[in-house]
């Protein structure tokens, strides 16, 4: 158990040279005194000085001016010095122990001498160590914000993402600090998870989108298939290009043969022609010489060269009429050859007409590699498939922390706690002269929210319920209560001393208590202050005194400041 007690404040003005020191009880305290004489002022600079700025200015104050609040924890004395948010802790002996210009390094000062150490998830999802304001947070009704019907205590506290039912859980026992640290694991993976899952969403969308736009067949391409097949068509095309050559070549040849032997024909067939007129010259009957009818030359020997005419006639016909039938045969192959250089010519324009639609298929899909298609779409699969592999072990991270968080939930303890809260609401509520109201359902963090004079007297016993569990003797932590003030909306001559009897003799006795009020008290109380000064907290005959004390330990606050920025 860590029992903080609030032992004395200093607080002096430099400016003004003005400075007071309020001395608190160890158990019960009233602060008396009208409007502005600085009830609130005192209480806000308190917590101001431990590193939780309180709703509500500080009016009329002298925003240079040093605080100094002595406190013990467990009966060890410290002191906090503040300054504009620079702030130092001292030991007993006033010899300074550690010191920090920012609220974090504070917390984690202040979080070591009270072993506070609530875990909680900031705004930004990161754990973090709860701060002095969820310290001091259920232990302080503020005059500014506490008596209605939201948690307004303390200014600030929205920088962490849903605070008060962790904090709440933690002082009463519901939860171990354990439980807290686990569950604000869970819910940092859980929004990493959730974000994971969004961009997977978002992620498959792109990828319809994307299908949507580019033909579907083109991601069905399988490119060596279709480079197989072109490779096939190709070869074949080349094949028949080749044979249509060897036919065009035969034709050629048959072509010029046709022409020698029609030439041969067309020769043979003139000298068979002249050979025949020879012949009919040298059948007449009165020539004695024979000329010829060409040349004109004699011949002696007409008989014999009759003959030799005659036999001349014979081999040239012969001869024309085997060029003839050489003729028949070559026309008619020729017109084979022809038919089938024309039936290549029909295959080559097919194959040729297929292969380059193919190519131009192979240009278009080059067209779409060109644009990543098909490497946007692996890249989809492949950040699809590590999206749901993250997924899928932030599952397995949320069951296990399920896992342990219930392993710290012990039931049976919960229910015997939440007993007591709802049992000590009924009877302050009844103490309080406010009417039953159901308690079946309520939990720790059911903040009432009933309006008129009989709302603060419902926060009062709410609050009440609270430090019934959460200051009795088993409690890991006894914090100071501080009531500011019990006077609200109108509390009426019957109502208030229900209240202000209420406060003074049933609140835990466990614990210091500090009470804020504009009128003194019949009630016991260990140290009664009275503040009569309006608008002047400090005064000018305790400055010199005060500064003597508080003026070294702000020299030594800026000196170790100085020097840990030289290391």
């Amino acid at each position: 158990m860590k029992k903080l007690t609030f032992e004395s404040i200093w607080m002096i003005s430099h400016k003004e040279k003005m400075a007071a020191k309020i001395q608190f009880s160890p158990k019960k305290n009233l602060i008396a005194g009208r409007n502005h004489v600085g009830k609130s002022s005192l209480i806000k600079t308190l917590f101001l000085t431990l590193g939780a700025r309180a709703t509500g200015d500080l009016a009329n104050w002298d925003e240079n001016s040093i605080s100094v609040v002595k406190f013990s924890v467990n009966e060890k004395a410290y002191y906090a010095l503040h300054q504009k948010g620079n702030r130092a802790l001292f030991n007993e002996k006033r010899k300074i122990i550690a010191c920090s210009t920012t609220h974090s390094e504070w917390t984690d000062i202040f979080c070591k001498i009270t072993d506070f150490n609530l875990i909680i998830t900031s705004r930004n999802l990161q754990s973090v160590s709860a701060d002095p304001r969820c310290f001091f947070l259920p232990f302080y009704i503020n005059q500014d914000g506490s008596w209605l019907a939201d948690w307004d205590t303390f200014a600030g506290l929205q920088q962490y993402k849903a605070p008060v039912g962790s904090i709440l859980e933690y002082f009463s026992g519901l939860k171990p600090p354990e439980y807290y640290i686990n569950k604000s694991q869970k819910t940092l993976i859980s929004l990493e998870k959730e974000s994971l899952n969004k961009e997977l969403n978002f992620l498959e969308k792109a990828r319809i989108r994307i299908n949507e736009k580019v033909p579907s067949h083109n991601t069905n391409l399988n490119i060596s298939n279709f480079n197989e097949e072109i490779k096939n068509i190709t070869e074949e095309f080349n094949q028949i290009s080749k044979e249509q050559s060897i036919f065009r070549e035969k034709v050629i040849r048959e072509e010029e043969l046709i022409s020698n032997l029609n030439l041969q024909i067309k020769l043979a067939e003139e000298a068979l022609r002249t050979s025949g007129q020879d012949f009919e010259y040298l059948q007449k009957d009165n020539q004695e010489h024979l000329y010829c009818p060409t040349c004109g030359a004699e011949h002696s020997k007409s008989f014999l060269d009759v003959i030799h005419y005659t036999e001349d006639s014979r081999v040239l016909r012969e001869l024309v009429n085997r060029l003839n039938e050489d003729l028949l045969k070559i026309l008619q192959e020729n017109k084979k050859t022809k038919a089938s250089q024309e039936e290549y010519l029909k295959r080559f324009k097919k194959i040729e007409t297929l292969l380059n639609s193919k190519k131009e298929n192979m240009r278009f899909e080059e067209v779409i590699e060109s644009y990543g298609s098909e490497k946007v779409f692996r890249a989809f699969n492949d950040e699809s498939n590590l999206i749901k592999n993250s997924i899928i072990e932030f599952n397995t991270k949320i069951e296990q922390i399920d896992s342990r968080i219930s392993e710290l939930t012990d039931k049976k303890r919960a229910e015997k706690i939440l007993k007591v809260f709802r049992d000590s609401y009924s009877g302050a509520r009844n103490s309080l002269q406010l009417n039953p109201a159901s308690v079946e359902k309520m939990n720790i963090s059911s903040r009432p929210k009933l309006s008129g004079s009989g709302g603060p007297r419902s926060i009062m016993a709410y609050y009440y319920s609270l430090w019934k569990v959460m200051l009795n003797k088993d409690s890991p932590f006894i914090i100071p209560i501080v009531i500011d003030s019990p006077n609200q909306q109108a509390q009426d001559d019957i109502n208030l001393p229900i209240v202000n009897e209420f406060i003074a003799n049933q609140l835990p006795s466990t614990t210091q208590l500090i009470v804020c009020s504009e009128t003194d008290s019949e009630h016991k109380y260990d140290r009664k202050i009275y503040l009569k000064t309006q608008y002047s907290l400090l005064n000018k005959k305790d400055f010199s005194k005060i500064d003597k004390i508080i003026k070294p330990m702000s020299e030594m606050m800026y000196s170790k400041f100085k020097n840990n920025s030289i290391d």
